[in-house]
């Protein structure tokens, strides 16, 4: 997820702007046999961007930056199906996003990369265990985000992450038939820290 801001609708040309940003995540894993953005986790990091020039209505730059994030996800005892083993997929995570931005008065548009590192990846559940040896180190995710900015140097922001590569790192077993990807909608705050 992301966030930043500024009071005016674009940033000048080589014109540097930072922020810091919390968001919400909530999580599912396309390929895991649950279903339902019914993990909740979180983001939290610290974005930096560039102006790359001024339009006739709005300006773009880049943004990308460092930050922590925590997804899975969640499927929880059903006693009409206790068939369905329940289980709490956690993957804490650094991500490192490299977004182009589109800004107009006080929206604006982006889209790009998040390339994350794994720290860790555990089922709370205990049912499947050694789930960490598994997980790619390295994933891939696709992002599109829509801010708002609702006050001087605060924005909030919407946005969708989705895996262009599977986070498993082959075969498959009881859990992961197939391959799997991280499906995310993230919602959150960026509070500007400001631009020389």
């Amino acid at each position: 997820m992301n966030f930043f801001s500024e009071c005016k609708a674009q940033y000048t040309k080589q014109q540097f702007y930072s922020s810091f940003h919390l968001g919400a995540n909530f999580c599912q894993i396309d390929g895991d046999g649950a279903s339902g953005f019914n993990k909740f986790g979180f983001s939290a990091g610290y974005l930096v961007g560039q102006g790359l020039g001024e339009a006739a209505h709005g300006g773009w730059s880049y943004l990308t930056g460092a930050g922590f994030s925590v997804r899975g996800s969640r499927r929880a005892f059903d006693p009409l199906n206790p068939g369905a083993q329940s289980f709490h997929l956690v993957y804490q995570m650094i991500d490192i996003p490299v977004y182009l931005v589109r800004y107009y008065e006080k929206w604006s548009l982006g889209g790009g990369l998040r390339t994350t590192y794994l720290l860790r990846a555990e089922d709370k559940d205990n049912f499947v265990l050694n789930l960490q040896s598994d997980m790619r180190q390295i994933n891939v995710l696709g992002g599109l985000f829509l801010e708002y900015m609702f006050a001087n140097n605060k924005r909030v922001v919407l946005e969708s992450q989705y895996s262009l590569n599977s986070i498993r790192n082959s075969g498959s077993n009881l859990l992961f038939p197939t391959g799997v990807y991280h499906n995310v909608i993230s919602f959150g705050l960026r509070l500007g820290v400001g631009n020389n």
